[in-house]
């Protein structure tokens, strides 16, 4: 039982550390380009690895193509909120 707690709340941490990174990615963004800094390129490797494959499936959908923002963030945030409310917590 010890496991699955320490399991669940590991997964539980580590989706929010990938909210909290996708959130600092999109702040950072409005004020600086990724490109030109350090914080930024980090914050670029550590979540176009999730971002990228949802890119994909979605480019797939005709409306996805032809939108002017980048809809994957959005489903990814959302996606990574959901999994976070819906992960059980076993009590020990």
């Amino acid at each position: 039982m010890v496991l699955l707690y320490i399991l669940a709340m590991t997964v539980r941490l580590l989706l929010s550390m990938l909210g909290l990174a996708l959130l600092m990615r999109a702040l950072v963004s409005l004020f600086m380009p990724e490109d030109e800094s350090l914080f930024g390129g980090i914050l670029m490797a550590v979540t176009e690895p999730f971002l990228m494959p949802l890119r994909v499936f979605l480019s797939r959908f005709s409306f996805f193509n032809e939108t002017p923002i980048d809809v994957s963030f959005f489903v990814l945030v959302v996606l990574v909120s959901v999994l976070n409310m819906f992960l059980p917590i076993p009590v020990l």
